[in-house]
């Protein structure tokens, strides 16, 4: 999921480890290199049989991704987008299907109750808060916001528990999908 991207910056610690017979190697590590001057700035070796990451499945229906290097600690280091994708992709397709997706922009919390024949999802505005300790300094409304959830059975309404308003919304495929407009501090929806 990252494109013609051949590199990711690392920086941090790799624990040895050996394949298995059904995981593949989805990235090896290469030793650092001179950055500068840039005259000396090359890699040698260009590649290595070192495994950084490995994906494969259990044999009992699950699927597991390792990272013999800690990219998640580098990730909440340093905020990388590209390890952020790394570890978002490697997420999902270890959980095979996801019954969320929130598609816009912004930093938005969202967590997806099942409560009987309902389902209840909040969104959580988190766009303006700081990287490092994370404090809600002020709100900045996030504009455009496109929600799927999987559903088990059509529903007959999704209402907003803020606004008190229905939203129009389609079924395509056993997903239950809408738009919300703005989301200023929160947003809490009831699909039944």
């Amino acid at each position: 999921g990252l494109g013609d991207t051949q590199i990711l910056p690392f920086g941090g610690i790799l624990y040895p480890v050996e394949t298995w017979e059904n995981y593949r190697v989805e990235a090896t590590w290469i030793p650092p290199f001179p950055i500068y001057p840039p005259e000396l700035c090359c890699m040698q070796p260009r590649q290595t049989n070192i495994p950084a990451i490995l994906s494969g499945e259990t044999g009992f229906g699950g699927r597991v991704v390792y990272f013999a290097a800690d990219v998640d600690r580098c990730c909440g280091e340093i905020g990388h987008p590209d390890h952020k994708a790394l570890l978002a992709n490697a997420v999902r397709w270890a959980a095979g299907e996801i019954p969320l997706y929130v598609e816009g922009p912004g930093y938005l919390d969202c967590k997806l109750y099942q409560q009987k024949d309902r389902l209840l999802l909040h969104i959580l505005n988190l766009s303006a808060a700081d990287e490092e300790p994370s404090y809600l300094t002020q709100f900045l409304p996030v504009l455009g916001i496109k929600v799927s959830v999987l559903t088990k059975k059509n529903p007959q309404r999704v209402l907003s528990a803020v606004t008190q308003k229905e939203l129009d919304f389609s079924v395509q495929d056993g997903w239950t999908c809408f738009t919300v407009s703005q989301i200023f501090m929160q947003e809490f929806f009831i699909i039944e």
